[in-house]
């Protein structure tokens, strides 16, 4: 959902004299339908993004622009499609020089590229009369369907929460704009160079998630006000698996592994600790280690004169989304982008807030006019590169100083997931129990149990 008015770049724009232009893209099943083949092969929206790409290349000079200085930034779906761009090796050397994303990228764990999406192009045909014998005639029929009809039958799918699958309308491989899985492609990487990765690894990337990306997650796992949300270490244990269908279903023995890499030990049965590092679990799935992977694969490039940045942004701000719960003690997901484009005219907003946001303003678009977030004569804390040896981040928050800037960013997190979470279930192999599929099935074949927290006052 959503359109390219929802973001007033005015402050952006003056604040660090640069041009922001913002583009519209299909969406949902109008922009990622597939039939999995070539008669409806679906990422759509990526190419609606690629024309709209090509258009500022050939025309920003008109505005002022330098068509050698184009960054493309993101986040969420809209950092996926940054970073799927920036790997599309059709655009290499033509449409853009930087990327950033924001609290997503291509490897996000939540998208199955794979998977199989008949289910829903079936769902949708038999109700708009659309049924056939072949992906042609349906789609063919499909595509002579008022686009708001088709939109009132896919709401419909949605609201009943059993068929939560058919909402998931993600990008696919499609053997030509996704060739490879972005999961695999650190793997493929050290064995050989694809084209897919020399292109990455050829222009600017910033890249970054922020301290609590899976609040607005518990939304959907949380049943009743999540304000008063008191879990005990065996609801945090019995969560567990809901949280983790981003990865598949997670054998009963390696639960407690989890659990243990997620509780708070200096105290560890205290509630307001329990739910906190079960936020954590939701964010570093879908955002965190995949975000840090994707530095690392972007690091690991030989070309000495691109650059590679990484931020983490941790303060909560004082105007938080409706669905945040109001426990949560740093930003929620997507909480950073009213720093990005200015916060003059938001109300109630306290000084640290507009000196956080110039800075970021600044810091970004010194980026996207040079490749690097410093310049010379602005008080800017200095932002080391995101290199291999060190992995350096920096950290945006309330205060800044020179402990700011962490070494080996999320490391013990990554090798977790990265490491010892596949080396257990490489060893459980062949005799695996997984947890019963009693609840609503959701996109990726795993389920999804809500907690009751009414009853948790």
């Amino acid at each position: 959902m959503g359109s390219a008015d929802m973001y007033n770049g005015e402050e952006l724009v003056n604040y660090g004299n640069v041009i922001l232009v913002t583009l519209n893209y299909r969406v949902g099943p109008l922009g990622f339908l597939s039939t999995m083949d070539e008669i409806c092969p679906g990422n759509f929206g990526f190419w609606d993004q690629r024309l709209a790409l090509e258009w500022v290349n050939d025309n920003i000079g008109y505005f002022g622009g330098d068509s050698e200085r184009i960054t493309i930034f993101g986040e969420s779906a809209g950092a996926i499609g940054v970073a799927l761009q920036s790997m599309y090796p059709g655009d290499n050397g033509k449409l853009f020089q930087r990327a950033i994303c924001e609290s997503g990228v291509g490897s996000v764990s939540f998208i199955n590229y794979t998977r199989d999406t008949t289910y829903m192009v079936n769902a949708i045909a038999e109700r708009l009369n659309c049924m056939a014998r072949s992906n042609a005639e349906i789609i063919t029929c499909l595509r002579h369907v008022p686009w708001k009809k088709l939109m009132e039958v896919v709401m419909d799918l949605n609201e009943n929460q059993t068929r939560l699958e058919y909402i998931n309308f993600d990008p696919v491989l499609d053997n030509d704009f996704i060739k490879y899985d972005p999961k695999e492609l650190k793997k493929l990487s050290s064995d050989r160079n694809t084209e897919e990765v020399e292109f990455f690894r050829s222009i600017d990337f910033m890249n970054g998630f922020n301290q609590y990306e899976g609040g607005m997650s518990l939304l959907y796992f949380i049943a009743g006000d999540m304000d008063v949300f008191k879990p005990t270490f065996s609801d945090f244990v019995d969560l567990i698996p809901d949280a983790t269908f981003v990865i598949g279903e997670v054998p009963i023995e390696v639960v407690p592994l989890i659990a243990h890499e997620y509780t708070d030990w200096k105290d560890p049965y205290n509630y307001e600790n329990i739910r906190l590092q079960y936020t954590h679990l939701h964010g570093d799935l879908q955002f965190g280690f995949p975000a840090v992977e994707t530095s690392l694969l972007h690091a690991g490039g030989s070309d000495q004169n691109r650059k590679s940045y990484m931020f983490h942004f941790l303060p909560s701000p004082t105007n938080r989304f409706s669905i945040t719960p109001t426990w949560l003690p740093g930003a929620d997901h997507g909480e950073e982008l009213a720093f990005v484009f200015g916060l003059q005219s938001d109300p109630g907003i306290k000084q640290w807030e507009l000196d956080l946001s110039r800075k970021m303003m600044k810091y970004w678009s010194n980026f996207a006019k040079t490749g690097n977030p410093n310049a010379e004569g602005q008080d800017l804390l200095f932002w080391p590169e995101y290199t291999l040896s060190k992995q350096e981040c920096m950290s945006f928050d309330k205060t800044m100083d020179n402990d700011s800037v962490k070494q080996h960013f999320y490391a013990e997190k990554v090798e977790f997931w990265t490491n010892v979470y596949p080396t257990i279930i490489k060893a459980l192999e062949g005799d695996r129990t997984c947890p019963p599929n009693d609840g609503p099935v959701n996109g990726v074949g795993s389920r999804i149990n809500k907690v009751d927290t009414t009853q948790k006052a």
